[in-house]
């Protein structure tokens, strides 16, 4: 294990529930043998707040095996476990690197895009989590992690968005959102973003209808707003661009 991730044991009482809950995971399949909660939940339940999402991800005795999540699924649904809640499955060994969940949700080669969501709670009751999720917890900052872009760019899945600079605009929606739902300030890395986001926009000719969907689905006006006044005061030109892809109403084929 990488020594930049820090061990803690689980306090509150949501994380202990899902705790247990995981461990009925694990034991539905012999197969798996380690079932985690991972990410942006694990970040609300530590700040106190009620995720609606729950992302599972787990390992398999061998990690070349296919994946078993749409009938893993279908079991955790059966059983009633992590009921009430949306669940998402996935195998660590789904996507490159195949180094393991906690490795692949804290480690160095992680796809999160930010160091507040790198952290993973395992059935065994403990959150991993690397140092500077640990530290962005306590600040209260969103710590931007550009070296998400380098993960994303080697191992593009189709359903990617494909262009760089709309992978930074995406990168920007996403902290909006992060910063407007659990009331963060941001960091230096995502404050240089911001300053530089009109000349990235100026890259693009004309949105991908993946950026356009992801930008609808996952901005409002109402985030755009609230950021741009509580936050951090965006380009005009950039709010306005921001605000247009919001409202729109086609995506482009």
């Amino acid at each position: 294990m990488s020594k930049d991730i820090v061990v803690k044991p689980a306090k509150n009482n949501t994380l202990k529930s899902w705790a247990a809950e995981l461990q009925k995971v694990q034991n539905l399949d012999p197969q798996i043998t380690g079932a985690f909660v991972r990410g942006g939940a694990v970040l609300d339940a530590l700040l106190g707040l009620a995720p609606n999402d729950i992302d599972i991800l787990y390992d398999l005795e061998d990690k070349n095996q296919k994946c078993i999540c749409e009938q893993l699924s279908k079991d955790i649904e059966s059983n009633g476990i992590f009921s009430g809640y949306s669940v998402d499955v996935e195998a660590s060994s789904e996507k490159e690197p195949n180094n393991g969940a906690i490795m692949r949700s804290c480690g160095y080669f992680s796809y999160h895009t930010e160091y507040n969501s790198m952290f993973v709670l395992g059935a065994d009751g403990n959150v991993y989590g690397d140092a500077r999720a640990w530290q962005a917890l306590e600040d209260r900052v969103y710590n931007y992690r550009p070296q998400n872009l380098v993960m994303w760019r080697s191992f593009l899945m189709p359903k990617d968005i494909q262009n760089f600079y709309e992978t930074l605009v995406a990168d920007s929606v996403r902290f909006i959102r992060y910063c407007t739902h659990r009331d963060l300030t941001l960091g230096d890395e995502a404050i240089e973003l911001c300053n530089n986001l009109a000349e990235v926009i100026s890259k693009i000719d004309e949105p991908s209808s993946q950026l356009q969907e992801y930008v609808r689905t996952k901005l409002t006006r109402e985030m755009l707003d609230t950021f741009n006044k509580d936050v951090y005061a965006l380009d005009a030109g950039v709010v306005a661009w921001l605000r247009g892809l919001v409202d729109s109403t086609s995506l482009d084929s």
